[in-house]
C-alpha cells in the first residue's frame, strides 16, 4: 500500500510538471520549455476530470499503520485536490485576471525565471514567445465564459488592468521586457546563433507578443472592464456565500461557517 501511495506521489507530481511547464521550468525542469500551461474553458474542464480520477485514487489508499509524515501526504492531496476540483466548480478560473495577478502579468515576471544559458534554452524561449497570441486568445475566451455567468471582477480593478496591458505592450524590441534577454549573450550561445536569435526574438517581440497584448487590452478595455460589478465584496457574485465560505475553509482550514468564525 506504501508503494502504491509512493507510486501515486510521483504520478501526481509529474502531472503537475507536465501541465505546468512554467513551474517545471522555475524547478529547473527543462523538459517543457518550450511551452505554457493550457489556458483554455477546455483545458481547465480536462484538469478537473484529471483531479477527480486522481483525487478517487488517492482517497482508495487505506493508510492505517503508515508512518504519520506518509498517512500527511495522502491527507494533503485529498485536501489540494478536493479544493481545486471545487475551485473550477465554483467558477473561480473564470476570473483570470485582476490587477495584482493573472497572465499578463505572469509572462514579463516569468522572463526573469527563464533558463538563458545555452541555444536550445533561447529557441525555447522563441517558441513560448510565439505561443502568446494563443494563450491570450484562450484567455480572452475564458472572460467571455466570465462574462456569461456574471463571474466578474470589480470594474475599477479592471480599469487598472488595462492600464498594465497598456503599459507592457508598449516597449518595443529590445526595450521591452520580452526582448530584454537578447542585450547580452552568455558564453554558452556560440556567436553563429546570436544575430538569428536576436532577430527571431526581436520579430516574435514586436510581431507576436505586442499585438497580443494589445489586442487583448482593447477587449479589457471596451468589452469587459465597462461590464466589471460595481459591488467590490465577492457577495455580489452569483455564487458568492459559497464563495465566501471556500475562502474561509482555505484560509481557516476548517468547516466552520462564516457566522462561527466571526464570533
Amino acid at each position: 500500500r506504501l508503494k502504491a501511495l509512493n507510486a501515486l506521489l510521483a504520478e501526481q507530481w509529474d502531472y503537475t510538471l507536465k501541465n505546468s511547464p512554467e513551474f517545471a521550468t522555475i524547478l529547473g525542469d527543462y523538459r517543457y520549455n518550450d511551452r505554457w500551461s493550457d489556458y483554455s474553458l477546455a483545458g481547465a474542464a480536462q484538469q478537473k476530470k484529471d483531479y477527480e480520477g486522481f483525487l478517487a485514487r488517492f482517497k482508495a489508499i487505506d493508510t492505517s499503520g503508515f508512518a504519520e509524515q506518509d498517512r500527511l501526504n495522502q491527507q494533503l492531496m485529498v485536501r489540494q485536490l478536493g479544493d481545486n476540483i471545487r475551485a473550477t466548480e465554483l467558477k473561480l478560473n473564470e476570473m483570470p485576471l485582476e490587477q495584482m495577478n493573472g497572465v499578463h502579468l505572469q509572462l514579463p515576471q516569468f522572463v526573469s525565471m527563464v533558463p538563458l544559458d545555452t541555444t536550445r534554452h533561447y529557441e525555447d524561449y522563441l517558441a513560448r514567445l510565439d505561443k502568446v497570441p494563443e494563450i491570450f486568445d484562450q484567455v480572452i475566451e475564458v472572460l467571455k465564459q466570465g462574462e456569461r455567468d456574471k463571474m466578474m471582477p470589480p470594474r475599477f480593478l479592471l480599469e487598472k488592468v488595462v492600464v498594465q496591458i497598456r503599459d507592457i505592450a508598449k516597449p518595443a524590441g529590445e526595450d521591452s521586457v520580452f526582448g530584454r534577454p537578447v542585450a547580452k549573450f552568455p558564453d554558452g550561445v556560440p556567436e553563429a546563433d546570436r544575430k538569428r536569435l536576436h532577430d527571431a526574438i526581436l520579430k516574435a517581440v514586436d510581431e507576436k507578443v505586442r499585438p497580443a497584448y494589445v489586442k487583448l487590452g482593447d477587449f479589457v478595455e471596451k468589452d469587459y472592464a465597462p461590464k466589471g460589478r460595481n459591488d467590490p465584496g465577492i457577495w455580489a457574485l452569483p455564487n458568492g456565500d459559497a464563495l465566501y465560505r471556500f475562502a474561509i475553509e482555505q484560509q481557516t482550514t476548517t468547516r466552520k461557517s462564516p457566522a462561527e468564525i466571526h464570533e
